[in-house]
């Protein structure tokens, strides 16, 4: 037996575990995102607003997540998000026309319907958070100058 398969053991059994069901994987999120009280639930140390190397299993795949843990109200469809490092992690290939995820670990393969996850209707959520980098405080200026002079 493999030592980290004892190391991996040990970790899954001294923290508390948590059942999510359902999970929004998002093309366009750069950071994998976790609710606070979600957070709490897992008793997972001080909160630093990022965590590192939280095993999530998928099916018989174990994968050590980092999350952005937000002060926010969370969402029972929806409890945590995964964007594009999880989806690279996972080395996970999207196939459009079947409506599938097939995520892969070294020669294994698991595979999700992800078709009618799809159909999730987008007037239930009454607000949007959008959160933008300005790369540059100049790029703002020409705005300000206009809208000052009318």
């Amino acid at each position: 037996m493999p030592k980290y398969v004892k190391f991996l053991k040990e970790l899954l059994t001294n923290k508390r575990s948590l059942n999510v069901e359902k999970a929004l994987v998002d093309l366009g999120a750069s950071i994998n995102v976790m609710p606070y009280k979600m957070f709490k639930q897992l008793g997972l140390g001080y909160h630093r607003g990022i965590i590192e190397d939280v095993l999530v299993k998928f099916d018989k795949f174990i994968f050590p997540i980092d999350f952005v843990v937000l002060d926010m109200d969370e969402d029972i469809e929806v409890p945590i998000i995964l964007g594009r490092p999880f989806l690279g992690t996972a080395r996970t290939i999207i196939e459009v026309g079947t409506g599938e995820l097939v995520l892969c670990v070294g020669e294994e393969k698991i595979t999700l319907q992800a078709r009618d996850f799809a159909r999730v209707p987008s007037e239930r959520y009454d607000t949007n958070y959008s959160v933008n980098e300005i790369p540059n405080e100049n790029v703002l200026e020409p705005y300000f100058i206009q809208s000052n002079r009318t």
